[in-house]
């Protein structure tokens, strides 16, 4: 019977001793993602600390940082910021921890992400919207507000409809958006002459 090759021996107990730790290391991943989307603060950091990968995604690519943005969990979202999370993880569809805390109405937690350096015109995948139009589409007006205020926001950035955040807000009958993006200073001069006129039909 021939022997096996010392290299292969040695391989195969390097991978038997070493299935069990990252099995363990995936395992306490997943307590991460799953803390960081109920808002047990105390709880992801303990996971940190044990060496649980901040950015680890899961199966649908959330991150720890998304769930806890778009649960509004906004003492998490800074314990993971202080922890190195990517602020721009984007997961399987594209959508960001911005994204997600903006669709919701988490502005506390929008005005931490952007604090943080989170890209305000980042688009998701499939549609193309940004934080500011879906804010617009979902009538989170303090959510709008405040994106309105992060240096660099493109106002009249279009989704893959041609839609803009003005258009959706209209489109929703959220006047008191309408009225706010109209303000905007960048807001195209020809675009606010038309919403004026539709909002007046």
């Amino acid at each position: 019977m021939m022997k096996k090759p010392k290299i292969v021996t040695l391989a195969i107990v390097a991978i038997a001793l070493l299935s069990p730790l990252l099995h363990g290391m995936k395992a306490q991943n997943q307590q991460l993602i799953q803390a960081a989307s109920q808002g047990n603060t105390d709880q992801v950091r303990v996971l940190l600390k044990a060496g649980a990968n901040v950015n680890a995604q899961d199966e649908d690519g959330q991150t720890a940082l998304i769930l806890a943005a778009i649960g509004g969990h906004t003492n998490t979202v800074r314990a993971l910021l202080a922890a190195r999370a990517n602020v721009n993880a984007q997961n399987e569809g594209g959508y960001t921890a911005l994204m997600g805390a903006a669709i919701n109405g988490h502005t506390n937690t929008v005005r931490v992400l952007l604090k943080a350096g989170a890209n305000v015109n980042a688009q998701d995948k499939e549609y193309g919207d940004t934080a500011l139009t879906e804010a617009a589409y979902w009538g989170n007006i303090d959510t709008v507000r405040a994106l309105l205020g992060a240096r660099g926001i493109k106002v009249n950035a279009q989704n893959e409809g041609g839609q803009t955040a003005l258009m959706q807000a209209a489109i929703g009958s959220h006047t008191n958006i309408v009225q706010a993006l109209l303000k905007a200073p960048r807001i195209k001069f020809m675009l606010r002459i038309s919403l004026v006129r539709l909002l007046m039909i």
